[in-house]
Parts: structure tokens; sequence; C-alpha cells
């Protein structure tokens, strides 16, 4: 998962953290145990840097992040087992948060919240909470870590609903082994991966339909060639930002656009309909649409054509 150049005393810690796909991403990781407070305060624990002379910092191309240990002896109602990954590792939850807020402080800190955290993330998965100042602390299960560290990447929310629904089926929280951790692991990137391709592909068109340009929050994100097809991706230049009725009337092959001049068509059962609801979905749409990009113009224009060939049959109208 993590390939960490650790040493004594090293601070930070520059690692190579290792996505599903086999890519990399580089982080820069301020690593710390989590400790308990002082016996009056109760349920309180915190991570600390290890003192004034260990600073956050940044360096670049790399994702700096706060991460905090916490040993599985210290959970309840947990039977430890010579098959259990995480008891071999000593790790049962970890604590990250984005070092930005941290970066340049050269005093000792505290990093402090309830311990009921930790326990929620035992047992969901996945638990977060935001401090007073607005730093959103994670506490996740290990295998959850590279899918938190593509959200920095993507600049996309690490949700703790969405990724605790798509974990729950893998089976980590009953088994807690290496497959169900492996299988945690891709659930929890998948999540995120759809959700970086979303934020993307709309950031690029301006939270706006490609064809009839309605915003207001409304745009989702399509892929042209279908992620299920062999060799689909999550660029850019497979993405098109479409409002809701266009996004489904592009699913049901309803609509063509050119792969060489990039002009708009309606299927005729659609152009033959003659009511109010049917005309604003034809005609408030521009001759034709641009990439999402002009680096991506070609790559667009590649991807429509596989499309058409996937779905062989469905678009001989279109070509006409």
């Amino acid at each position: 998962m993590v390939d960490p150049d650790f040493g004594e005393g090293v601070w930070p810690v520059e690692v190579s953290v290792q996505l599903p796909t086999d890519e990399r991403v580089p982080a820069l990781i301020h690593i710390a145990d989590i400790h308990s407070m002082a016996r009056n305060k109760p349920g309180e624990v915190r991570w600390q840097n290890p003192g004034q002379d260990h600073p956050v910092i940044e360096r670049p191309g790399r994702i700096s992040l706060l991460l905090g240990i916490h040993a599985v002896p210290e959970f309840p109602n947990h039977g430890k087992t010579e098959e259990c990954s995480i008891c071999q590792r000593g790790v049962g939850t970890v604590l990250v948060s984005a070092g930005d807020l941290r970066v340049g402080k050269d005093t000792r800190f505290s990093v402090r919240f309830q311990e009921d955290l930790l326990a929620e993330a035992w047992k969901e998965g996945v638990a977060t909470y935001t401090s007073g100042t607005e730093e959103v602390l994670t506490a996740l299960h290990p295998a959850l870590f590279p899918g938190f560290v593509l959200s920095q990447r993507e600049g996309v929310e690490f949700s703790a609903t969405a990724i605790a629904e798509g974990v729950r089926p893998t089976g980590l929280l009953e088994e807690r082994s290496e497959s169900s951790g492996e299988r945690a692991r891709v659930a929890s990137f998948r999540i995120v991966r759809d959700a970086g391709f979303r934020h993307r592909v709309k950031v690029a068109y301006g939270d706006r339909c490609a064809l009839c340009r309605l915003g207001h929050g409304l745009v989702e994100a399509a892929h042209i060639y279908p992620v299920s097809a062999p060799g689909s991706t999550d660029r850019l230049s497979n993405g098109v930002a479409l409002c809701p009725n266009h996004h489904k009337a592009f699913d049901a092959h309803l609509i063509f656009i050119d792969p060489d001049d990039l002009t708009v068509t309606f299927h005729e059962s659609v152009l033959a309909e003659e009511n109010a609801a049917t005309r604003w979905l034809t005609d408030l749409v521009a001759d034709h649409i641009g990439p999402p990009s002009s680096e991506d113009a070609d790559a667009f224009k590649d991807n429509l054509i596989r499309r058409y060939k996937h779905f062989e049959g469905l678009y001989d109208w279109g070509t006409r």
C-alpha cells in the first residue's frame, strides 16, 4: 500500500501510495501515534508532533498529510487472530488530515478529538469530524488510506457516508482479512475515482450542460466511451457535462455527436414529436459542442468513435 523511506527520527516521511491501478501518488506524511489525554479529560485523545523542531511542511509534487496511528490492542471487543492482517501490523485505525492548516507551525501542537471518532471508524470503516477551526479529521481502516490520498489529489470530498456504504459489502468489517481489505481498497478507490471524474468534467464545462447550457448545480458528468466497456478511462477527454435529460437521451442513443466537426443531431423519433417538452430538449441545443479542453480535442473525438463502434448498429441513423 505504502512504500515509506522510514528512518530513525525522520520527519516527515516521503512515501509513494500505491493505488489499485498500480499508479503511485507521492505524499509527505507527518506521522505520530495517537495517545490518550490526561486523566481529567476522559475520552479525549490527541495526535501530537514530536516537538518545536518538527513543523508541518510542504514539498512540491507531494500531498502533505498528518497521519495518526492507533494500535489494535486499544480497541475493545476485538478478538486478535493470527490471520488478521491488522493485528499482524498492530494498526487498527489511522487518522488522516490534510496538512495545509498546520503548515509552517514550528512549535509543538496537538490535534485533539474524542476517542468516539476512532470507535466509529472501527465499526463503520470510516468516520469524520470537523473541528472548530474547520480542520477535517478522518479516521479510517488502513485499507482505505489510498482512496483518501486520491481524494486529496483530485480535490474531492472523501465522503464517509458513501465510503461506508461502498465498503460494507466487501466483508472488511466482519473478516478484517487481507482479501477483504483488498476488496475494500478497490471499492473505496472507485468511489473516489468516480467523484474525481465528475468534478473534473463539470469544472471543464463551467458546471453547465454542453448542449443546453443549463447550470444551477443540475449538471452531470457522462462517459462518452462507457465506463463498463473494455479499456474505458476516467480521463477528462472521455467525459462530457450534460443536464439529466440530455444525459438520459445520450445514454439512450438518441443524440449523435459527429466525431469530425462535433455537430449535434437528434434521432428522428425525437424530432418527430411535436410537444413543448420535446422542443425544449432539441431547440435550445447548440449546433455543435466543444471538447472539455483544447488539449483533449483529438482524444475526445476518438472516444466518440470508440463509442459508436462499441454500440455497433445503434447509431447507424447518425452516420447516414
